[in-house]
């Protein structure tokens, strides 16, 4: 009997320390654990690649973006988890479940003008203190040079005008092959 009551007991002692080494027993409502998700913005004249908060990795042509407001969802139902404002560094931080999936989405209304994020919305999980999301924005006009100036879209007139003048080398062009034969 003795040394049934000395198993038992070993048996206990090893299962708790079990239970302490795996973090526990789960309690019934236990909450989740939170962690900050750091929400950094930068204006960069250039695409610098990828930022790494954690490496600081920061290339020089890139300015931090305050006073920008992000918005923070889980990503598998789209509930709300909370917004932030970034401060004059460009940082911002938003309590969200540990190993969540999240979406963070810029309110473009509130950054500078001139500037548009690479990425918008950036999905990520949040995982431990390191968790970010880091957002580059970059120019939206082409620098100005002097050097005359820039048209992105071509009139209707335009447009037809150069789809003349590529047929025209079209036709040209098969003219001569055809009197070279």
């Amino acid at each position: 009997m003795s040394r049934y009551r000395l198993t038992s007991s070993v048996v206990l002692f090893v299962v708790m320390l079990l239970a302490l080494w795996s973090g526990g027993v789960p309690r019934a409502g236990a909450q989740t654990q939170m962690i900050d998700l750091t929400i950094a913005k930068f204006n960069c004249q250039t695409d610098p690649g990828q930022i790494s908060l954690a490496k600081g990795n920061i290339p020089a042509d890139c300015a931090s973006g305050a006073n920008v407001t992000f918005n923070v969802t889980l990503t598998s139902d789209g509930s709300s988890l909370g917004s932030c404002t970034t401060n004059a560094n460009g940082i911002c931080k938003v309590s969200v479940p540990n190993e969540a999936n999240v979406t963070v989405t810029e309110d473009t209304s509130t950054g500078p003008t001139g500037y548009a994020p690479r990425d918008n919305p950036i999905q990520t999980q949040a995982v431990t203190e390191f968790a970010s999301a880091v957002f580059v924005n970059l120019p939206t006009t082409l620098p100005t040079t002097g050097a005359g100036t820039a048209s992105t879209s071509l009139s209707p007139l335009g447009t037809g005008a150069l789809l003349l003048g590529a047929a025209a080398l079209l036709l040209a062009a098969l003219g001569v092959r055809r009197r070279m034969s």
